[in-house]
């Protein structure tokens, strides 16, 4: 066990005489495993990382690109949009504007309409009234006649024939209405 306590205890006083720097031989082997490992690195690990990140940087590129893509599609699409509205406003406004027009002109004709409607009413009012009055004229004067025969011949004492009757009556009527005699009148007086 002696020699294994030296050898401890040389170990530890070669440690302790310089603890920066490792034993020559941990040195040579860390350099030769650090050396394979970057090897091993370089010529599988690295071209792939570097295709992975590539495909990385290229992937976010496209997604970029898309979404700048998306992003004019979208503010194309939003001034159509806008703008259809827009035609679509003024189109209302026109619609609007045309419903009104055509309505004033509804209004004009219907009023139009139940002016001359009234106006027809009105003249066939004053028609009829004009043909009920010469109507009832034409009755008033038949009776008058009537009456007035009827007293000619109490006064006169003799009856008329229907002829000479109707003559007379004619003829007073026109006195009356200051008409001049008519051609059966002139018959009677002769």
């Amino acid at each position: 066990m002696d020699y294994l306590a030296i050898a401890v205890l040389a170990q530890e006083a070669e440690e302790q005489k310089n603890i920066l720097l490792p034993a020559m031989g941990e040195l040579i082997a860390g350099t030769l495993g650090f050396l394979v490992v970057l090897g091993f690195m370089a010529r599988y690990a690295w071209p792939r990382i570097k295709q992975t990140l590539q495909e990385r940087t290229d992937n976010i590129e496209g997604k970029l690109e898309q979404a700048e893509r998306d992003r004019r599609q979208a503010e194309e699409l939003l001034a159509r949009r806008r703008e259809q509205l827009d035609r679509a406003r003024d189109e209302a406004a026109d619609i609007v504007e045309e419903g009104r027009r055509r309505g004033e002109g509804a209004r004009r004709d219907i009023i139009t309409k139940a002016e001359r409607d009234a106006e027809r009413i009105i003249a066939r009012g004053e028609e009829t009234v004009a043909a009920e009055r010469e109507r009832a004229m034409a009755e008033v004067r038949q009776d008058v006649g009537q009456l007035a025969v009827q007293l000619a011949g109490r006064i006169i004492g003799e009856n008329l024939n229907q002829q000479r009757q109707q003559a007379l009556v004619d003829r007073f009527i026109g006195e009356l209405t200051g008409s001049p005699l008519s051609s059966r009148d002139e018959g009677v007086r002769g």
